[in-house]
């Protein structure tokens, strides 16, 4: 029978017969679907693989760079080693910097190859303070590829800082002051005094009876350690005093208290007594013995090298009147009494300002005294025993003490760092105290 066209069936009321086409429809959809999956897979790959590629070959080459630059800094480190070392191995080539010799093969004007990794080359200048030297190093790799430098400033102040060094122990007791520098000894310390417990800073290998006898930490006044450090790893070497320098200094001077050998010379060959005895010249007197002052003391204005031991009968051993420069880093030593210190420099800070500060007083900032025994060096080999008894006595510079110091007095006697002394001590051996480090940008040489 003949089917009647679906649009008659449809207005009769009748259901129309649907097309099978749902299963061809399902497949082409699937289909569809994978194919594009496969397309985007194919996208991120040729995306991605290129990408790869590109990261591992910068990869290589970032290493390479860093191997290189960290080549170029360890041969930097090697020529500040180097420098180093070539400013302390003698007092002559330390002098002669000073002055303003170069050192050859230190300006620029080499680049050492000892060591495997690269290069480097070196310039060793005085300054920027006295008794102060630059050392820059700049470090290449192999290929000459990286360059890096590295800038160290070192200070040859053997007693840097220090106002008094006793190499065996040190008593400081009743009114001895200690003023503008610290008090160490690689022994104990032993302290009695009034003006002890506030200022200024102490330092010992051992122990210091007032403030820490107990070798385990914590071994400072912490949490700042501004003032005293008890068994302390960080005393620094003794500097080996240049005795035959101030002994032959001291023979070829004339016009000094009598009683020298030669006569009228600076240099006395036995025990020897000074009374009233007044030297300003600069000069060093030299006394191969003990030597024993007595009222009305001494006014020496240079360095006094004492043999022996060194003794005085009371409290009265200074007669003369000078002016004091004040270093202007003393403020360090008053963390804990600052109002004293402010006594000294009337523009200081109105509180300590720490020990990292950079803050420096006047450089004409000066104090007076017209009690000062000796302005300069005083080094005693044996014992210093100063006398008990009343009586006001000074000294402005440096005492270093080989031997046991004991500094009683019932009136006061006071030391004052002088850090022009502490600098210009003549030393057999170079001790640099380095200052500062820093990286550095700097090129390579251009005449190497």
């Amino acid at each position: 029978m003949k089917k009647k066209p679906l649009s008659r069936q449809i207005a009769k009321g009748q259901a129309a017969e649907r097309p099978v086409l749902g299963p061809v429809r399902n497949c082409v959809g699937s289909q569809g679907q994978a194919l594009a999956i496969v397309v985007i897979i194919l996208l991120v790959t040729s995306i991605m693989v290129p990408l790869m590629v590109f990261y591992t070959q910068r990869e290589a080459l970032w290493t390479a760079k860093q191997s290189a630059n960290t080549s170029a800094f360890h041969m930097a480190e090697a020529g500040i080693e180097k420098g180093y070392l070539a400013v302390t191995q003698s007092t002559v080539t330390w002098a002669n910097l000073q002055n303003g010799t170069l050192i050859s093969n230190y300006k620029f004007d080499k680049a050492f190859t000892d060591l495997g990794g690269g290069s480097y080359a070196i310039s060793i200048t005085s300054g920027p303070a006295v008794q102060q030297c630059t050392i820059i190093s700049i470090g290449r790799d192999t290929r000459g590829r990286e360059v890096r430098a590295i800038k160290a400033v070192y200070s040859n102040s053997p007693l840097g800082g220090f106002a008094v060094y006793s190499g065996a122990g040190l008593k400081v007791d009743n009114k001895v002051t200690v003023e503008w520098g610290a008090a160490v000894s690689p022994q104990s310390i032993t302290l009695t005094g009034a003006n002890t417990t506030t200022y200024p800073q102490f330092w010992s290998a051992g122990s210091i009876d007032v403030f820490d006898t107990n070798p385990n930490p914590p071994n400072c006044d912490g949490p700042s350690c501004c003032q005293w450090h008890t068994y302390s790893t960080n005393i620094p070497p003794a500097p080996t005093i240049d005795l035959d320098f101030y002994k032959s200094s001291a023979t070829a001077q004339t016009g000094c208290p009598a009683g020298g050998s030669p006569s009228g010379s600076c240099y006395y060959s036995g025990n020897t007594s000074f009374s009233g005895v007044t030297d300003t010249g600069g000069k060093t007197l030299y006394i191969d013995g003990n030597l024993t002052v007595g009222s009305p003391g001494i006014d020496i204005i240079g360095n006094l090298i004492v043999m022996g031991t060194f003794s005085t009968g009371n409290g009265v051993w200074g007669n003369g009147n000078h002016s004091m420069a004040v270093p202007q880093t003393a403020w360090k030593q008053y963390c804990k009494n600052w109002a004293h210190y402010q006594t000294f420099d009337g523009s200081a800070p109105s509180a300590f300002p720490g020990l990292n500060s950079s803050y420096t007083s006047a450089a004409s900032l000066t104090s007076s005294s017209n009690k000062l025994a000796v302005k300069g060096l005083l080094y005693v080999q044996e014992n210093l025993s100063v006398g008990t008894g009343n009586g006001n006595t000074d000294v402005n510079g440096v005492m270093y003490i080989l031997g046991s110091s004991t500094m009683s007095a019932n009136s006061s006697v006071t030391l004052y760092y002088d850090e022009e002394t502490g600098r210009n001590m003549k030393t057999t051996n170079v001790l640099l105290t380095r200052q500062s480090w820093q990286d550095v940008l700097y090129s390579w040489p251009s005449a190497l």
